[in-house]
């Protein structure tokens, strides 16, 4: 007889995209900290503005956003079609790749880029590893949720 009803199954697939969309949040946050850490310490001029902590909490209400644009949408898609890990791993790193370049372009002026020799593959790595995580996090949710909602009682 099996113990989860339909109306768990739908609060269990609720309650895995708020995990993601938090850690997902977290994660962007931080990589735009660590990005402005690694990078953004290079440049010496009074014309860029350290905004230091006050990063994380920018980079994470932008995440927040960004979630249900791309990540989201993605995510269902993928779990729909071609819920493989390794298609998972190679889809949300390369996107989240992809992503950090945008957002090293944003935060840094060319003339900061070539003056001060910044490098764009940081943000690459950074944001990469965030969707690397991501991945790997709706891979176990959705192995989690599966295990819950297939229990049967003894």
């Amino acid at each position: 007889m099996v113990l989860v009803t339909k109306e768990e199954n739908e609060m269990d697939y609720a309650k895995r995209y708020v995990w993601l969309c938090i850690l997902f949040t977290i994660l962007f946050g931080l990589a735009l900290w660590l990005l402005e850490i690694i990078e953004g310490s290079k440049i010496t001029t009074s014309e860029h503005l350290d905004f230091g902590l006050f990063l994380v909490g920018l980079g994470a209400l932008f995440g927040f956003f960004l979630f249900f644009l791309t990540f989201f949408p993605l995510t269902l898609f993928i779990q729909k079609f071609l819920n493989i890990l390794a298609v998972k791993l190679v889809m949300f790193t390369t996107l989240a790749a992809w992503g950090g370049t945008l957002i090293f372009d944003a935060m840094y002026v060319d003339w900061f880029i070539e003056g001060y020799n910044l490098n764009v593959g940081m943000a690459m790595i950074l944001y990469g590893i965030v969707g690397f995580i991501y991945a790997v996090a709706d891979h176990f949710l959705m192995y989690e949720e599966d295990n819950h909602n297939h229990s049967f009682e003894a």
